[in-house]
């Protein structure tokens, strides 16, 4: 009996498994899936009948879709100089397109349909849930395409950094998709990455080739000297996977982190559209829920200091991340943070990188920094709401209740040089807890005393 167990344990791992029954595995094939660009898919369905129909058959091949890395969606790179401006010759090349009787959208949006025309023809289409298109040339007209044509399945859309995009034509098409009498089930999509800024790989690799690295690596190369020591750089080597692993990690978690200005200023026009978004599509941002912009939860102490007017702002995007620690003297924020599992959908951004595994906009919005499955609250305010309640070098601020007769930078005068040059004791007040940017505790004075110059406390 021993013998003959031996004899087929010793069969079975004469025989390897093959490509078959890995494929034929769908938990293996479902956490692999995302991970192959579709080139490798697509000539992966060419070997054989057998793993075409195990690939075409299982919906998990095809979910997640990334085509920012394919060349042909992607304009000629003749057409455009270093900047993204177009090159000499580029407007004769254009013109003689045009004159083929095709509009602008047409033309910009050509690569990227040829491309989704290719992928309908091989059945691939319509199983698509997880779309990302950053940095390509995408138009109003386009989104608006995969948003409401039966052709596409899509639930979570990537259109970060893209160009040729017109963000008014954009609001027009997603206030349509969301308008009050659009038809049952729609629209599919249901989270948009829009604002933040598409997968960097060449600064992560830059990164990950640092001086630690390379000496961790390789110690013979580092050049001489104490800090490259072997002693110096105990903790410092870590693995390029490492690196990688904790740069991602930073990423997925940098709206509850203290980064500052998360999101670029100047598309709070989308602001009244996610408003009539809320509740259907999601997207990488939030609006501010500061009390400033909502009229029945204005402080008394604006009302008191402006008009009812004038303390009134209109909707606007949060973005900057204050952190999980919240405001210097309660804890908390005025509003109340938003936390995962507890509070609406509309009030937690989808976080970067898209999800490669899931379509759900729940699992979009989860931060995977939970300690005991207590998740960290989310912390976020536009810059108007943080006017003199935040230190741009520390991160510190004070929310209305524990700061509540903060000036409004728009009501503020400049700042002569003769209160630049003055004694703090001249320039903080005491219930001044923010003046220029810096908060008056800790950061004003320090960058009084490193400016003082011959004239100042030191000269």
């Amino acid at each position: 009996m021993t013998s003959q167990t031996s004899e087929m344990a010793s069969d079975s791992f004469q025989d390897p498994a093959t490509f078959i029954d890995l494929f034929s595995n769908s938990v293996i094939l479902a956490r692999l899936a995302p991970y192959l660009q579709l080139s490798s898919k697509l000539a992966l369905t060419a070997t054989c009948t057998s793993i075409q129909a195990i690939l075409h058959d299982n919906p998990e091949t095809f979910r997640y879709m990334d085509l920012s890395y394919i060349k042909s969606a992607k304009m000629p790179d003749s057409l455009f100089n270093a900047v993204g401006n177009p090159a000499p010759g580029a407007n004769e090349w254009r013109r003689r397109r045009m004159d083929d009787g095709i509009t602008e959208d047409e033309f910009y949006g050509g690569p990227l349909r040829g491309i989704f025309n290719r992928l309908e023809n091989n059945g691939i289409l319509n199983k698509i849930r997880i779309l990302v298109l950053d940095g390509l040339c995408v138009t109003a007209q386009l989104v608006g395409e995969i948003i409401s044509d039966n052709r596409f399945d899509i639930r979570i859309l990537s259109i970060r950094q893209v160009t040729h995009m017109n963000d008014r034509q954009l609001q027009q098409v997603l206030d349509y998709a969301v308008r009050p009498s659009r038809p049952e089930g729609y629209p599919r999509l249901k989270g948009l990455y829009l604002f933040g800024k598409m997968r960097a790989d060449s600064r992560l690799s830059r990164l990950a080739e640092s001086p630690a690295l390379r000496l961790h690596q390789d110690p013979a190369s580092a050049p001489p000297g104490v800090t490259n020591s072997e002693g110096a750089q105990i903790g410092a080597n870590w693995s390029q996977s490492e690196v990688l692993d904790y740069l991602w990690e930073r990423s997925e978690n940098q709206w509850y982190q203290p980064q500052g200005t998360i999101i670029t200023p100047g598309r709070d026009a989308f602001a009244w559209t996610m408003i009539h978004c809320e509740g259907i599509i999601a997207f990488d941002a939030v609006l501010c829920r500061g009390p400033r912009h909502d009229i029945t939860n204005i402080p008394a102490h604006a009302v008191e200091k402006f008009s009812v007017t004038e303390a009134l702002l209109d909707p606007a995007i949060a973005n900057v991340a204050l952190g999980p620690k919240g405001c210097e003297g309660c804890g908390s924020i005025w509003e109340g943070p938003a936390v995962y599992g507890k509070s609406p959908s509309h009030h937690l951004p989808l976080l970067n990188p898209p999800p490669l595994h899931s379509s759900s906009v729940k699992e979009a919005q989860k931060p995977n920094c939970a300690v005991d499955k207590n998740y960290p609250p989310l912390f976020v305010r536009c810059r108007r709401c943080l006017a003199d309640r935040y230190c741009e070098r520390c991160g510190k601020f004070w929310d209305e209740t524990c700061l509540p007769n903060a000036p409004d930078i728009s009501q503020k005068s400049e700042v002569s040089e003769r209160d630049v040059d003055a004694p703090s004791t001249s320039v903080v007040e005491t219930d001044v807890k923010v003046h220029m940017g810096l908060c008056s505790e800790k950061c004003l004075v320090e960058e009084m005393m490193l400016g003082a110059g011959s004239s100042g406390m030191w000269g």
